[in-house]
Protein backbone atom coordinates (compact mmCIF):
# COMPACT_ATOMS: atom_id res chain seq x y z
CA UNK A 1 0.00 0.00 0.00
CA UNK A 2 2.94 2.33 0.65
CA UNK A 3 4.13 2.05 -2.95
CA UNK A 4 0.62 2.92 -4.17
CA UNK A 5 0.49 6.01 -1.97
CA UNK A 6 3.93 7.10 -3.16
CA UNK A 7 3.52 6.57 -6.87
CA UNK A 8 0.00 7.92 -7.36
CA UNK A 9 1.20 11.06 -5.62
CA UNK A 10 4.38 11.42 -7.64
CA UNK A 11 2.75 10.74 -11.00
CA UNK A 12 0.17 13.51 -10.83
CA UNK A 13 1.55 16.00 -8.30
CA UNK A 14 3.00 18.20 -11.05
CA UNK A 15 -0.36 18.76 -12.71
CA UNK A 16 -2.16 19.06 -9.38
CA UNK A 17 0.30 21.76 -8.31
CA UNK A 18 -0.76 23.84 -11.33
CA UNK A 19 -4.44 23.10 -10.64
CA UNK A 20 -4.14 24.11 -6.97
CA UNK A 21 -2.21 27.28 -7.76
CA UNK A 22 -4.67 28.35 -10.47
CA UNK A 23 -7.62 27.53 -8.22
CA UNK A 24 -6.20 29.66 -5.42
CA UNK A 25 -5.62 32.57 -7.80
CA UNK A 26 -9.19 32.19 -9.07
CA UNK A 27 -10.46 33.41 -5.72
CA UNK A 28 -9.13 36.81 -6.80
CA UNK A 29 -10.45 36.47 -10.35
CA UNK A 30 -12.32 39.78 -10.52
CA UNK A 31 -9.65 41.75 -8.67
CA UNK A 32 -6.95 40.50 -11.06
CA UNK A 33 -9.10 41.37 -14.08
CA UNK A 34 -9.64 44.88 -12.75
CA UNK A 35 -5.90 45.27 -12.12
CA UNK A 36 -4.88 44.07 -15.59
CA UNK A 37 -7.38 46.37 -17.34
CA UNK A 38 -6.87 49.90 -16.00
CA UNK A 39 -9.44 51.21 -18.49
CA UNK A 40 -12.15 49.57 -16.40
CA UNK A 41 -11.43 52.01 -13.60
CA UNK A 42 -13.49 54.54 -15.56
CA UNK A 43 -16.51 52.37 -14.91
CA UNK A 44 -16.05 51.62 -11.24
CA UNK A 45 -18.88 52.61 -8.96
CA UNK A 46 -17.87 54.17 -5.68
CA UNK A 47 -21.46 54.47 -4.51
CA UNK A 48 -24.74 53.26 -5.91
CA UNK A 49 -26.84 55.94 -7.56
CA UNK A 50 -30.23 54.38 -8.06
CA UNK A 51 -31.58 56.92 -10.56
CA UNK A 52 -28.50 56.88 -12.77
CA UNK A 53 -28.16 53.10 -12.59
CA UNK A 54 -31.79 52.68 -13.62
CA UNK A 55 -31.24 54.76 -16.77
CA UNK A 56 -28.09 52.81 -17.58
CA UNK A 57 -29.95 49.51 -17.26
CA UNK A 58 -32.74 50.71 -19.55
CA UNK A 59 -30.16 51.93 -22.07
CA UNK A 60 -28.35 48.59 -21.90
CA UNK A 61 -31.51 46.60 -22.50
CA UNK A 62 -32.30 48.75 -25.53
CA UNK A 63 -28.77 48.27 -26.85
CA UNK A 64 -28.94 44.48 -26.48
CA UNK A 65 -32.36 44.25 -28.10
CA UNK A 66 -31.26 46.29 -31.11
CA UNK A 67 -27.75 44.97 -31.77
CA UNK A 68 -27.60 41.35 -30.68
CA UNK A 69 -30.07 39.59 -32.97
CA UNK A 70 -27.77 36.57 -33.34
CA UNK A 71 -27.23 36.17 -29.60
CA UNK A 72 -27.99 32.88 -27.89
CA UNK A 73 -28.43 34.82 -24.66
CA UNK A 74 -27.46 38.13 -23.14
CA UNK A 75 -26.64 39.25 -19.64
CA UNK A 76 -26.49 42.41 -17.57
CA UNK A 77 -24.07 42.36 -14.64
CA UNK A 78 -24.77 44.84 -11.87
CA UNK A 79 -21.83 46.36 -9.99
CA UNK A 80 -20.75 44.53 -6.86
CA UNK A 81 -18.03 45.07 -4.29
CA UNK A 82 -15.63 42.71 -6.09
CA UNK A 83 -16.73 43.62 -9.62
CA UNK A 84 -17.54 47.32 -9.24
CA UNK A 85 -18.76 48.12 -12.74
CA UNK A 86 -21.88 47.68 -14.84
CA UNK A 87 -21.52 45.54 -17.97
CA UNK A 88 -23.63 44.17 -20.80
CA UNK A 89 -22.70 40.80 -22.26
CA UNK A 90 -24.01 38.48 -24.94
CA UNK A 91 -23.03 35.15 -26.43
CA UNK A 92 -23.49 34.42 -30.12
CA UNK A 93 -24.85 31.18 -31.48
CA UNK A 94 -22.06 28.59 -31.82
CA UNK A 95 -20.69 28.08 -35.31
CA UNK A 96 -20.05 24.68 -36.83
CA UNK A 97 -17.43 22.86 -34.77
CA UNK A 98 -17.69 25.28 -31.85
CA UNK A 99 -18.70 24.13 -28.40
CA UNK A 100 -19.97 27.59 -27.48
CA UNK A 101 -20.42 30.85 -29.34
CA UNK A 102 -18.16 33.86 -29.03
CA UNK A 103 -18.82 35.98 -25.95
CA UNK A 104 -18.79 39.79 -25.97
CA UNK A 105 -18.91 42.21 -23.07
CA UNK A 106 -19.12 45.99 -22.88
CA UNK A 107 -18.41 48.06 -19.78
CA UNK A 108 -20.45 51.18 -18.99
CA UNK A 109 -18.86 54.35 -17.66
CA UNK A 110 -19.90 55.04 -14.10
CA UNK A 111 -20.93 58.64 -14.72
CA UNK A 112 -22.84 58.24 -17.99
CA UNK A 113 -24.62 55.79 -20.29
CA UNK A 114 -21.61 55.57 -22.63
CA UNK A 115 -19.51 52.46 -23.09
CA UNK A 116 -15.82 52.34 -22.32
CA UNK A 117 -14.23 52.22 -25.76
CA UNK A 118 -10.86 50.54 -25.96
CA UNK A 119 -10.16 47.96 -23.26
CA UNK A 120 -6.87 46.12 -23.63
CA UNK A 121 -7.11 42.44 -24.43
CA UNK A 122 -6.25 40.52 -21.30
CA UNK A 123 -7.84 37.46 -19.80
CA UNK A 124 -6.94 38.77 -16.37
CA UNK A 125 -8.27 36.54 -13.61
CA UNK A 126 -10.22 34.47 -16.14
CA UNK A 127 -6.88 33.00 -17.27
CA UNK A 128 -6.35 31.38 -13.85
CA UNK A 129 -10.02 30.40 -13.61
CA UNK A 130 -9.84 28.46 -16.88
CA UNK A 131 -6.34 27.15 -16.20
CA UNK A 132 -7.71 25.54 -13.05
CA UNK A 133 -9.68 22.95 -15.02
CA UNK A 134 -8.99 23.57 -18.74
CA UNK A 135 -5.16 23.78 -18.46
CA UNK A 136 -5.27 26.54 -21.12
CA UNK A 137 -2.78 25.02 -23.56
CA UNK A 138 -4.73 21.96 -24.74
CA UNK A 139 -8.33 21.33 -25.88
CA UNK A 140 -10.71 21.99 -23.00
CA UNK A 141 -12.54 18.66 -23.05
CA UNK A 142 -9.29 16.68 -23.16
CA UNK A 143 -7.87 18.83 -20.36
CA UNK A 144 -10.86 18.13 -18.14
CA UNK A 145 -10.38 14.40 -18.57
CA UNK A 146 -6.73 14.80 -17.56
CA UNK A 147 -7.65 16.85 -14.50
CA UNK A 148 -10.38 14.34 -13.68
CA UNK A 149 -7.98 11.39 -13.73
CA UNK A 150 -5.45 13.35 -11.67
CA UNK A 151 -8.19 14.09 -9.15
CA UNK A 152 -9.03 10.39 -9.00
CA UNK A 153 -5.37 9.60 -8.35
CA UNK A 154 -5.40 12.19 -5.58
CA UNK A 155 -8.38 10.47 -3.97
CA UNK A 156 -6.49 7.15 -4.09
CA UNK A 157 -3.46 8.85 -2.52
CA UNK A 158 -5.61 10.25 0.30
CA UNK A 159 -7.29 6.94 1.08
CA UNK A 160 -4.06 4.92 0.87
CA UNK A 161 -2.34 7.51 3.07
CA UNK A 162 -4.97 7.06 5.78
CA UNK A 163 -4.59 3.27 5.54
CA UNK A 164 -0.79 3.11 5.81
CA UNK A 165 -0.60 5.66 8.62
CA UNK A 166 -2.44 3.66 11.25
CA UNK A 167 -1.31 6.06 13.97
CA UNK A 168 -2.14 9.08 11.85
CA UNK A 169 -3.74 11.15 14.61
CA UNK A 170 -1.26 10.06 17.28
CA UNK A 171 1.66 10.93 15.00
CA UNK A 172 0.05 14.30 14.39
CA UNK A 173 1.42 15.40 17.77
CA UNK A 174 4.91 14.05 17.05
CA UNK A 175 7.57 16.17 15.43
CA UNK A 176 11.20 15.18 15.74
CA UNK A 177 13.46 17.96 14.43
CA UNK A 178 16.98 17.40 13.13
CA UNK A 179 16.28 13.75 12.35
CA UNK A 180 16.75 13.87 8.58
CA UNK A 181 14.07 12.00 6.65
CA UNK A 182 12.17 11.29 9.86
CA UNK A 183 11.65 15.03 10.37
CA UNK A 184 10.38 15.43 6.81
CA UNK A 185 7.96 12.54 7.30
CA UNK A 186 6.69 14.07 10.54
CA UNK A 187 6.13 17.37 8.75
CA UNK A 188 4.32 15.51 5.97
CA UNK A 189 2.05 13.77 8.48
CA UNK A 190 1.22 16.97 10.37
CA UNK A 191 0.41 19.02 7.27
CA UNK A 192 -1.56 16.14 5.74
CA UNK A 193 -3.77 15.63 8.78
CA UNK A 194 -4.44 19.36 9.10
CA UNK A 195 -5.48 19.65 5.46
CA UNK A 196 -7.22 16.27 5.16
CA UNK A 197 -10.84 17.54 5.40
CA UNK A 198 -10.09 20.24 2.81
CA UNK A 199 -8.38 17.79 0.45
CA UNK A 200 -11.25 15.32 0.70
CA UNK A 201 -13.77 18.08 0.00
CA UNK A 202 -12.05 19.50 -3.09
CA UNK A 203 -11.40 15.99 -4.43
CA UNK A 204 -15.04 14.99 -4.06
CA UNK A 205 -16.42 18.19 -5.58
CA UNK A 206 -13.90 18.06 -8.41
CA UNK A 207 -14.71 14.45 -9.29
CA UNK A 208 -18.48 14.46 -9.01
CA UNK A 209 -19.56 18.01 -9.77
CA UNK A 210 -17.36 19.57 -12.46
CA UNK A 211 -15.68 16.83 -14.47
CA UNK A 212 -16.73 15.91 -18.05
CA UNK A 213 -18.51 12.70 -17.09
CA UNK A 214 -21.15 14.76 -15.30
Amino acid sequence: MTWLHTWVGLLVCWILLVVFFAGSMSYFRHEISLWTKPELHLGTFQHYQANKLGKQLASGQTFLNERTDNARDWRIYLPTERRPYLSYGWQNQPQAGQRRGEYHELIVKADSEEMIGEVRESKGGDFFYRLHFDLHYIPAQFARWIVGFCTMFMLVALISGMVIHKRIFKDFFSFRPNKGNRSWLDAHNISSVMALPYHLMITYTGLFMYMPWR
